[in-house]
């Protein structure tokens, strides 16, 4: 009887989270299609995570391409998160806000890698393929 029991507390405590994990999805924006889909494909939370930072940078970019069309020099936040992408991407460059010589390799790199233009440039189609 107690084991009975167990199991179904922690069936409810499963769907408990999942409401849980919905709401917050939803709280972010999201449809109920894309909650639907995102709990289909299985996504972990820090998944989703990243899912939300890809997305919110291509938005930033988006929003003002000339301001994050970087040259060689520039020092922001969003350098900061390209080149922690590219890293993950297998990039051995440092992670420091500061777009150098080697951030610039690198994204001509991942460009060529990818049969992009590789003119070294953050525009919209490079960084989708950088968040995929």
């Amino acid at each position: 009887m107690v084991n009975q029991y167990t199991k179904k507390l922690g069936a409810v405590k499963f769907y408990e989270d999942r409401l849980a994990i919905s709401a917050q999805i939803k709280s972010k924006g999201l449809s109920d299609n894309d909650v639907i889909a995102f709990e289909k494909s299985g996504f972990s939370g820090k998944k989703y995570d990243d899912f939300l930072k890809s997305r919110f940078l291509m938005e930033t970019f988006q929003s003002n391409p000339e301001k994050y069309s970087l040259k060689i020099g520039d020092y922001s936040s969003f350098v900061f998160e390209l080149q922690k992408m590219l890293v993950k991407k297998g990039y051995n460059i440092p992670v420091d806000g500061l777009f150098k010589e080697n951030t610039f390799q690198a994204i001509q790199s991942f460009e060529t890698k990818n049969s992009l233009f590789a003119d070294g440039k953050v525009d919209a189609v490079m960084l989708d393929y950088l968040f995929r």
